[in-house]
């Protein structure tokens, strides 16, 4: 996923949870799965970083990533994924090509 901005609507659900969904490629991109965290921290005023939790409970190694790679991807947004990927922690990158184009 590059640094393209989507717009995600906010759901109200029971009687007071809101709820964003996430990106699917980067939720695959970060290893993750259903039941899985993500740790959210308040940035400044009006911003939210979302980042995966550490290791799973029970595991002792991070998953791998996967990065999907569309044809149309320049060089420098590939190699800021990879870079971003790393950052957070993972050994292991694995690239695929993506479905897009």
């Amino acid at each position: 996923m590059d640094d393209r901005e989507e717009a995600r609507r906010i759901q109200f659900t029971g009687n007071s949870t809101f709820i964003v969904s996430l990106p699917k490629p980067w939720v695959r991109e970060m290893g993750l799965e259903k039941g899985d965290q993500v740790k959210v921290v308040r940035r400044g005023s009006s911003s939210l970083s979302v980042y995966p939790a550490r290791a799973r409970a029970g595991s002792s190694r991070r998953p791998d990533a996967v990065v999907e790679v569309d044809a149309g991807e320049t060089a420098a947004a590939i190699a800021r994924r990879l870079i971003s990927l790393y950052f957070l922690g993972f050994k292991t990158i694995r690239m695929r090509p993506g479905g897009g184009g």
